[in-house]
């Protein structure tokens, strides 16, 4: 059984993969579906105020304009956002750890906590 500081740098890495994969890879499998998801529910708090107003102004704009709700910007908001995706995908791993490895849950809960903040500080260091 590896060490457990090795397990933690090893699920830390991986999920720091794995959100860089939903979240920025160009590799079309993700790529595609997030750019979709983005152009199509990825609108601004803003944005949605002006087209309800403008909809107001004109109401015949109902029956062509859609403004997603707010589920669907989150959602547009999770598929992008490094510290967002990486709650979820270090759960994931982490669980996949647990099972595994047999980590308990008060290391599970650790861990999973550790490698969400470790993929959020990477990720505010990279480029865009």
């Amino acid at each position: 059984m590896a060490p457990h500081w090795m397990t933690v740098a090893l699920v830390c890495l991986a999920t720091h993969r794995a959100t860089r994969l939903v979240t920025r890879d160009a590799i079309p499998i993700f790529a595609l579906p997030r750019q979709w998801i983005d152009a199509r529910w990825g609108i601004e708090e803003q944005d949605v105020r002006d087209l309800k107003r403008a909809i107001k102004d004109e109401p015949e704009l109902k029956t062509r304009l859609r403004i997603p709700n707010v589920f669907l910007r989150s959602l547009a908001y999770l598929v992008t956002c490094d510290w967002c995706t990486s709650i979820w995908m270090s759960a994931f791993i982490t669980t996949f750890a647990m099972i595994f490895i047999g980590f308990t849950w008060p290391w599970w809960i650790l861990l999973w906590l550790t490698a969400s903040t470790v993929t959020g500080l990477i990720a505010q260091r990279e480029p865009d």
